[in-house]
């Protein structure tokens, strides 16, 4: 599995158990998480612009 193919229905099996098994799911979680941050860092000038502009205009 890489981790491109990780989807949210992985992370929901995960949890579907018996017993959660927190530390694959918290794993799970932080793989998701990773790119949506770093995307955020590097386009964070634009989205505070345009935030600053909603305000003004």
């Amino acid at each position: 599995m890489t981790m491109w193919t990780f989807k949210q229905s992985h992370l929901q099996q995960l949890s579907a158990q018996n017993v959660p098994q927190y530390n694959s799911l918290m794993a799970g979680a932080l793989i998701v998480v990773i790119p949506v941050i770093l995307l955020f860092l590097a386009l964070q000038r634009y989205f505070v612009n345009g935030l600053v502009g909603a305000v003004k205009g």
